[in-house]
């Protein structure tokens, strides 16, 4: 630890500045300072100093991959001419996009030898779970104190977000709102949980959670949450990823019990069931694809896109279902940036990535890294100015590594060579 003290603490506040305090709690506590909503407090400060701190260490140490900084370089050349381009030189929009799609982007030139990695990782893995466990006792008790946490938080957080809340309550359908963000935010978290724990599991295993708490908190968590995709993706994860190394016919019973348990709870019944009762499956976003693909309406530029949101404004003329957005980050990024910036964008946090786990032959890995990017892509996080694309590019890199790390190790070398899906934790 002392040896690597300062990649810890560092690593640490990073984690702090983008899952902690977050786009939503900096939003919250600027809009109750100043009364009304400050969309500068977008702009990360905690997060850039951290990266200041970090890039300068990592060029003191010549661990920097110089290939790969000259690449993003080239892609952050061409997204701030693009966004400059598009929003008629407005520095609020170029400040925002460069704060939260180009910053983290150089986190990946960064190089962490073995003993580093394996010094600050289990910190953020004990971190990110008291985090995922903090969200869902805070949801237990607003749903059994019926919204009083959310009530009071309305008090606190900016317009939007209590506008999102109220209309949940008018409705009578009960989803988590945390001091964190909206229910598809928790859900994210708790599907991330679930990934994270069980890639880490043994190679980690002081601080980890047991298979059967990640089960149970992913479980109840996604039901608090009251997202629909998110309940399709953790019972993949349970019934086709997760294999337990004994008692297989157990789990798959005792997994029914608690299915059928959840499914008869108040829980599900005043969320999730009438949800799913709905007539859309995507709440409209489907319906207004279908539109857009049928209808004669303008379509995303290939070169250079249109601005910051202008997606919405799209959206909100086609005007399906009173939906003002099309959800799906792909589409709406397509339009503010253009094709070829989306492309990118892709390239860097989903399709890179994966080629790279898949080529360790850590096909484990690389479902989960899949199954979070299917349910990141249903909803339109990613195509606004958040901190979530910071937390893939992050999440990415301890990932990458891990996997790295492991495929080099002898034991690991021996299975690939039998042909065999070896547990990422089995080898270290």
């Amino acid at each position: 630890m002392k040896k690597n003290r300062f990649i810890v603490i560092i690593n640490l506040t990073i984690f702090l500045s983008i899952f902690v305090i977050n786009n939503v709690v900096r939003m919250s506590v600027a809009s109750k300072i100043a009364g009304y909503t400050k969309y500068s407090a977008l702009i990360n400060l905690l997060f850039l100093c951290s990266f200041g701190l970090l890039f300068i260490n990592r060029l003191v140490k010549r661990k920097i991959n110089f290939i790969r900084l000259f690449f993003i370089i080239l892609f952050s050349i061409y997204f701030i001419y693009n966004i400059i381009n598009s929003s008629n030189g407005e520095i609020s929009s170029v400040i925002q996009v460069i704060t939260s799609y180009i910053i983290p982007v150089f986190l990946l030139s960064f190089i962490y030898d073995k003993d580093e990695y394996n010094t600050f990782v289990p910190y953020i893995i004990r971190a990110f779970n008291y985090y995922t466990v903090f969200i869902l006792i805070y949801g237990l008790i607003d749903y059994g104190l019926k919204y009083s946490l959310q009530n009071i938080f309305i008090n606190y957080t900016y317009y939007d977000m209590a506008r999102l809340i109220q209309i949940e309550q008018i409705m009578g359908i009960y989803r988590l709102y945390s001091i964190f963000g909206g229910p598809l935010y928790n859900a994210y978290v708790f599907i991330l949980y679930f990934i994270l724990n069980n890639i880490f599991r043994e190679s980690q295993e002081k601080v980890t959670h047991k298979s059967y708490t990640s089960i149970l908190i992913l479980i109840i968590g996604i039901v608090i949450s009251g997202s629909k995709t998110g309940l399709i993706i953790a019972a993949a994860l349970l019934i086709f990823i997760y294999k337990p190394k004994n008692y297989r016919f157990s789990y798959y019973i005792i997994l029914l019990l608690i299915g059928v348990a959840v499914y008869k709870s108040s829980l599900f019944q005043d969320n999730l069931m009438q949800r799913f009762m709905y007539k859309s499956f995507g709440s409209g976003r489907n319906e207004l694809l279908k539109e857009l693909l049928t209808g004669n309406y303008e379509l995303p530029k290939f070169i250079l896109g249109k601005g910051l949101y202008y997606s919405k404004t799209v959206a909100k003329y086609i005007g399906v279902m009173g939906m003002t957005n099309f959800e799906y980050p792909i589409i709406m990024l397509s339009y503010d940036y253009g094709i070829i910036t989306t492309l990118l964008i892709y390239l860097i946090i989903f399709i890179t990535p994966l080629i790279k786990i898949l080529r360790t032959g850590d096909y484990k890995t690389a479902v989960l890294f899949l199954m979070l990017h299917v349910f990141i892509n249903g909803f339109n996080a990613l195509a606004d100015i958040n901190d979530l694309f910071a937390q893939l590019i992050f999440i990415q890199i301890i990932i990458l590594k891990a996997v790295k790390f492991t495929s080099l190790s002898p034991c690991c070398k021996e299975i690939k060579q039998k042909g065999c899906i070896y547990e990422l934790a089995g080898c270290n």
